[in-house]
């Protein structure tokens, strides 16, 4: 039987650096060529694959990006040279993707599924980059997000009868949300309520379970 089509992944930035690193080095295995860019052996052993291994990662980076390693005259040095570009980059861009997700707040008119859309946008992007946001964290963060008209609707979906092995997924609460949006848009003026209670001097629903910064 023919071997699966091995699909090389495409260095785009800061903003998939670390998914890309992960990535290219499991293609460099699986073709046999790791040895390049293994800097804890000796050069000899290195050099057996670095050539191909080199030319793998200039073909793996976008245009704009091929310019860093063309001078690199080794796998190692290429692979380094990356390293030491898009490592702090991606520090700044999980520090500030942390930010957006803590002060992520429902938008006046925005619909449910956008806004939630958003926080689990923010969830794939973090962990992206190494810093993986996990389901209760997600829920809090919308939950923080929501304007005061959800208040009730929030407290009996965070605060219910739950034990650990039940607790509240992301998608079951924009479910819940969902059904309230409905109720609220289907009040006499509830539309026009409902933008009054946007941007108070309160913030979201309920602040989430501490109300404190959880992303920093």
């Amino acid at each position: 039987m023919a071997e699966p089509k091995m699909s090389w992944p495409m260095l785009e930035g800061a903003q998939n650096y670390h998914i890309w690193s992960i990535r290219f080095k499991n293609a460099l295995v699986m073709k046999g060529w790791e040895s390049a860019i293994n800097a804890a052996l000796p050069v000899e052993q290195r050099a057996e694959h670095s050539a191909k291994a080199l030319a793998a990662m200039s073909n793996c980076v976008e245009q704009h990006h091929v310019a860093y390693i063309a001078g690199a005259a080794t796998a190692l040095e290429a692979w380094q040279t990356l390293q030491g570009i898009f490592r702090a980059s991606t520090s700044a861009h999980k520090s500030q993707l942390k930010a957006q997700l803590n002060s992520l707040r429902m938008e006046s008119g925005e619909g449910m599924d956008v806004f939630v859309g958003r926080a689990k946008a923010l969830q794939v992007q973090l962990a992206g980059v190494g810093a993986a946001v996990d389901e209760a964290d997600l829920v809090d963060a919308v939950i923080k997000g929501l304007p005061s008209s959800y208040q009730v609707v929030s407290d009996v979906m965070l605060y219910g009868n739950r034990g650990e092995e039940d607790a509240l997924t992301v998608d079951e609460l924009l479910a819940n949300l969902l059904a309230h949006e409905a109720r609220l848009k289907g009040r006499p003026g509830g539309g026009t309520r409902e933008k009054a209670l946007y941007g108070g001097p309160s913030g979201g629903a309920g602040g989430g379970k501490s109300g404190s910064n959880r992303y920093q």
